[in-house]
């Protein structure tokens, strides 16, 4: 007699999935894959079309990136519920991992069109299109799933990246500032918001974010050398140097680190250094084009003009696409050959190539502004101006530079300068220059660092680390300037000994004096009348239209200059810069010097011997040869102070 066995009903085959399907999630949760997924596929067995099993090991396959794997499986459950949100977006999380990011698209679009505020489809539908450089509608899905969910940093790093891309930079810097408030956790978003700040050039937002990189990855190059050149935007350039050191040892046969060390160097060390190590960068690799126009680059600042251009002109040769780089020395050369005519045609061909990046064509415009300035076409040269200015990517807020200003004169009174504490360190070894950018603080400088008692240390960002880090070293969270209404001697001791300690290692410490000729150590007059009491200072005076002029002309690299690249901005900080200086005339316990630039060129034996009286210096004949002096000028100006004193920049403007 056969044996007859009763077939398991629906309901009992329900219960038995149901369970398997419980204790496969337990094993998969406690990461006994091998486990689950046994237990998955025995729901498969006894329910082909069981889309939760599919979905899981879809999951699985995903976890051990098995993406080919995850896509077909996680196809087969959203086919089975083509209306299951959560399926669709793991299956788009499988397309975007294969890079298959039209079907990720489709897929993360059906989601919104189900569930119009799905945070996570919203984020990533956004990152799906910023993959794809559609950067107008990625914005508009990061900008909701912000909305959405204000507290994770991930869209506001990735919307603030998109904004930039766009043009918006105002709009990128308050969602990048999010960002940054909201801690971003991952690599890859800190290194998005580093460059998004570097982007926008603000890299006092993007070197802590380097320091974090290179803390949780020391031995990445990438990080290291992201954060040279966000200590070489600041201005903070022997740090640079050091991290760029720090890269090139971790790879020493890259070549594209002898120059990111070389340009460093240049700045800092000097420049005969900075050609050495783009000679080493040359063995490795003798055809490289960063390191040949570094290397014209040293050549033109060091007067070597035809061995420069003998470098440039190869870059124009059969070329159908031109190095930002050799643009600009390009112009600069023609100027010297007084071949203006030529690099105008040359520049002018390159423009007409429709795939230029917006950086380069700013470079081109800005150099074309100064040539078609040298023949007396000046129609032409405001027009290129007007449109390089306009291409530079600038975030000036004037209401907040307003309210630093008068925080400044709030806090630094007759009042409180009669009661403040001051530092003990005596000294007068620190000359700092001040005044706006192109108003002769380079010619000061070239002129003092002639004599034999002076070091010529450059722009130096030290003054403004150091205001920035009082709060820190008071242990106190109070911002610059109101922190100085705290300052104690001990704190202003500490100061004044980092502040010498640091000219010291630039000028090897055995001159009378060091110069620092930071333009706007302006805003710090305050400040080192409490670190060195026996200051000199020396306020650098031009005619206010040359000096807007020639910051508008000026392509600057160093970051904090965002008002010159537009009249009505400069106008606006020119007037706050006036008006402080009034206030330290009216409250500084000390005196500065005032030096007027026009009357500097027209009666130069007075003026310099003036100069030299205030900072207790005997005459030296040779300052009135300052030109001929060999050190190495490492800002905007280097070429004018190799030159004797002219007067063709005065009264520029009425040209």
């Amino acid at each position: 007699m056969a044996l007859k066995i009763k077939a398991r009903s629906p309901e009992v085959i329900e219960r038995e999935v149901a369970e398997l399907i419980v204790k496969g999630e337990e094993h998969h949760l406690a990461g006994r894959y091998k486990e689950a997924e046994e237990l998955y596929r025995q729901v498969l067995e006894l329910d082909p079309k069981n889309s939760a099993a599919y979905h899981h090991l879809g999951i699985m396959a995903l976890q051990g990136r098995q993406f080919e794997l995850a896509k077909t499986l996680l196809k087969a459950a959203a086919d089975l519920e083509p209306d299951n949100v959560r399926y669709l977006i793991d299956l788009g999380t499988a397309y975007f991992s294969l890079q298959q990011l039209a079907e990720a698209t489709d897929v993360y679009k059906k989601v919104i069109e189900l569930d119009p505020d799905n945070y996570e489809a919203r984020f990533n539908l956004g990152t799906v299109y910023m993959e794809r450089g559609m950067f107008e509608e990625a914005s508009e899905h990061l900008d909701r799933a912000v909305v959405l969910n204000p507290v994770d940093p991930r869209p506001f790093v990735k919307l603030a990246y998109c904004l930039v891309q766009l043009g918006r930079f105002e709009e990128a810097e308050e969602i990048a500032k999010a960002a940054y408030v909201l801690k971003p956790k991952t690599k890859e978003d800190q290194f998005i918001l580093m460059d998004t700040f570097m982007d926008i050039n603000r890299p006092w937002y993007a070197i802590p974010l380097g320091k974090m990189l290179v803390e949780k990855d020391p031995a990445n190059i990438s990080f290291r050398a992201r954060l040279s050149s966000a200590y070489s935007m600041a201005g903070v350039v022997c740090r640079a140097e050091e991290e760029a050191r720090h890269a090139l040892n971790l790879a020493p046969n890259t070549p594209g680190l002898y120059r990111l060390l070389a340009q460093a160097m240049t700045v800092c060390t000097g420049w005969d250094e900075a050609l050495e190590v783009v000679e080493e960068g040359l063995k490795l690799d003798p055809d490289n084009e960063g390191l040949l126009l570094q290397k014209a680059s040293i050549y033109e600042k060091k007067g070597w003009d035809e061995d420069a251009f003998y470098i440039v002109k190869q870059f124009f040769t059969g070329k159908r696409q031109y190095n930002p780089q050799a643009v600009n020395l390009l112009g600069v050369l023609c100027k010297k050959f007084k071949a203006e005519k030529e690099g105008i045609d040359v520049l002018n061909e390159a423009l007409e190539n429709k795939h230029l990046g917006r950086g380069f064509i700013c470079s081109v415009k800005f150099t074309l502004a100064e040539l078609y300035e040298a023949i007396g076409e000046y129609d032409k040269a405001f027009k290129e101006l007007k449109e390089a200015n306009d291409l530079v990517p600038r975030i000036y807020h004037g209401k907040r530079e307003e309210e630093y200003f008068e925080r400044l004169k709030k806090v630094f009174t007759k009042e409180f300068f009669k009661k403040a504490k001051r530092a003990t360190i005596k000294t007068k070894k620190p000359i700092f220059i001040v005044g706006m950018p192109r108003s002769g603080t380079s010619l000061t400088e070239q002129i003092l660092a002639t004599h034999p008692d002076v070091y010529g240390a450059g722009e130096l960002a030290k003054m403004g680390e150091i205001a920035s880090t009082l709060s820190h070293w008071m242990g106190k969270n109070i911002p610059f300037p109101e922190i100085a209404l705290e300052l104690d001697e001990k704190t202003l001791n500490k100061a004044a000994q980092e502040y010498l300690d640091f000219i010291d290692s630039l000028s090897g410490g055995v001159f009378l004096h060091v110069t620092d000729k930071m333009p706007q150590n302006f805003l710090y007059m305050g400040l080192m009348a409490l670190i060195f009491p026996e200051v000199k200072i020396i306020h650098c005076r031009r005619n206010p239209y040359d000096t807007c002029l020639s910051n508008y002309f000026q392509h600057f690299a160093a970051a904090g200059l965002s008002f010159a690249y537009n009249l009505e901005d400069l106008g606006h900080y020119y007037r706050l810069y006036l008006d402080i200086m009034q206030h330290w005339r009216k409250v500084l316990p000390i005196t500065f010097y005032e030096s007027q630039y026009e009357e500097l060129v027209k009666k130069p034996r007075e003026k310099i011997k003036e100069i030299l009286d205030f900072c207790e210096l005997d005459w030296y004949e040779g300052c009135l040869e300052f030109y001929k002096t060999k050190r190495d000028v490492k800002t905007a100006s280097y070429d004018q102070v190799r030159k004797p004193l002219y007067t063709k920049s005065v009264s520029r403007w009425k040209r």
